[in-house]
């Protein structure tokens, strides 16, 4: 029976080449596609797994309006953090993180440079 699947398959082939070509090059992107959405998914929820309380993390973000235009960002102003903190009592700690540049912290006489700093 294989046989004769594999016999009308390579007639089939044979005759109709450009439709055969259309099916396997189409059944061949659908499935790259899959996979690199999959694996994309899979990447995406890997983060923040090694945190033990990882369900109580959020990230906040500015989604709003400057003059007529439209603003969805993840920086949002520096008093956010505690802010939230002192009038939310779900708040436990805040994290502010900049990326832009080197930020100076001082300690009395003591300045201290980072590059990154994620402080809170």
């Amino acid at each position: 029976m294989i046989k004769n699947i594999l016999k009308q398959s390579l007639r089939s082939l044979k005759k109709q080449k450009g439709y055969v070509f259309i099916n396997i090059m189409g059944l061949s992107i659908g499935l790259a596609c899959s996979l690199i959405i999959t694996l994309f998914v899979i990447h995406q929820l890997s983060y923040d797994n090694y945190h033990e309380k990882k369900d109580r993390i959020f990230r906040l973000v500015l989604d709003g309006k400057i003059g007529e235009q439209e603003v969805l960002a993840s920086y949002t102003a520096s008093v956010i953090g505690p802010t939230m903190k002192n009038d939310f009592p779900e708040v436990e700690s805040f994290c502010r993180m900049n990326t832009f540049g080197e930020t100076i912290v001082k300690n009395e006489d003591n300045i201290f440079k980072y590059q990154g700093l994620c402080r809170g």
